[in-house]
């Protein structure tokens, strides 16, 4: 178009310089008597106009093409978020393999619960859920909560979280949640609950009982001389909790502590057992209940508790981790990467994680929890990267 005009003002004013000639030649500031005549041929320059407005049809034309342009394909329902809108996302794989990245998650995870298709894990500074067996995890909201400490529940329905000072249940999936009222403070790190009875364990000792689905709590224990309580685990009517003790000599050095109660919390006793601080307890199908420590060992009861004895040394790392699943499949974790995995009740053990280079970065990691689900998806949470800050780490495995 604007090539189109240059030719046609060129041609005006090459006609305009042959009619001034034509009249006598001068420039445009004479003021001398001309005919008009010579004035005539501006409405020349005047049709310049419909002549740039004939060039402008490809404008148009543009416009007319803008109602074809948008027609993307249909945008996913508001529940189906894509992968980037997800706190973290672990890929299916083949059954027997790991999945996910060390050091995949920014804080640590903690701990992992789940029932059915729905899956909990609390981290350092977030509490998540899936609702897809651990493929995809969202950030759920707690409140009046800043950190989660544990999670633990009865079926994909009722739920328990604890953290300083506060015990919530959720009785629809984790979409809503309760506080219950508790009856002294304490960092609550676990949970376990049947159908008539919950119990919640924390510092200083804390051991609370209720029948009434944490309505109302009742601290037991106190004359125990507990200093600090990691979890509990029953079966039927018997249910221990474990943890450290303080030395009857008054000193700072933590003792054994493993308590038992028969009689729905009742009344509670001191377990003797020769070991370390205790970390872990879980029983499996065959009647044996495991037990690790605090400096490597796992130690095996197969008269309900009552007596225990060694059965496995890992080292001398803190174990932290421990799950139990059906006859007699066993899992252990702890500090400096440490995961064994046993088919046989314990008499011989593997670490999957190492044989399938799972741990990828150089941090010596700890493994904080393990879940195994009754239908196959197990979990490992822990620690990743140490540098320049903390991060989390989440295997699955189908």
């Amino acid at each position: 178009m604007h090539r189109s005009l240059t030719r046609f003002f060129s041609w005006a004013a090459a006609t305009m310089a042959l009619l001034a000639a034509a009249c006598g030649g001068g420039s445009s500031s004479k003021t001398a008597p001309q005919p008009a005549a010579p004035a005539e041929p501006s409405p020349v320059v005047v049709v310049a106009a419909p002549a740039a407005t004939e060039e402008k049809p490809p404008a148009p034309a543009a416009i007319e093409e803008k109602p074809a342009a948008p027609e993307p394909s249909p945008a996913p329902p508001p529940e189906a978020k894509p992968y980037r809108e997800m706190a973290l996302v672990l890929l299916d794989g083949p059954p027997g393999t790991w999945t996910g990245e060390h050091g995949n998650y920014p804080t640590p995870v903690r701990e992992v619960w789940g029932a059915g298709d729905v899956v909990f894990a609390a981290t350092g500074d977030e509490f998540l859920q899936s609702n897809d067996r651990g493929l995809t995890w969202r950030i759920v909201k707690i409140p009046q909560m800043a950190q989660v400490l544990s999670v633990w529940g009865t079926s994909p329905d009722e739920v328990w979280v604890g953290s300083k000072n506060v015990i919530l249940r959720s009785t629809d999936r984790g979409v809503t949640w309760k506080t219950t009222a508790v009856p002294v403070n304490a960092y609550y790190n676990g949970f376990w609950a049947d159908d008539k009875d919950a119990y919640a364990v924390g510092s200083d000792g804390v051991i609370l009982h209720s029948s009434d689905r944490g309505e109302t709590w009742q601290r037991q224990g106190e004359s125990l001389g507990l200093r600090w309580l990691y979890g509990v685990w029953g079966t039927g009517r018997d249910v221990w909790a474990f943890g450290d003790a303080a030395p009857k000599d008054g000193s700072w050095r933590s003792t054994t502590a493993l308590v038992h109660t028969k009689d729905r919390g009742k009344t509670w006793t001191l377990v003797n057992i020769n070991a370390a601080p205790l970390r872990g307890i879980c029983g499996t199908g065959d009647g044996v209940m495991h037990i690790i420590d605090s400096i490597g060992s796992i130690h095996q009861s197969k008269d309900r508790g009552k007596t225990w004895t060694k059965a496995h040394t890992f080292g001398s790392m803190e174990l932290s981790a421990l799950a139990c699943r059906g006859k007699s499949e066993i899992f252990v974790g702890g500090r400096n990467r440490t995961f064994q995995h046993s088919l046989d009740g314990g008499k011989t053990w593997t670490d999957e994680l190492a044989a399938q280079n799972m741990w990828t970065k150089l941090a010596y990691s700890m493994v904080d929890t393990i879940f195994a689900l009754p239908s196959g998806e197990v979990f490992v949470g822990g620690e990743g990267v140490y540098s320049p800050s903390p991060t989390g780490t989440l295997f699955r495995r189908r």
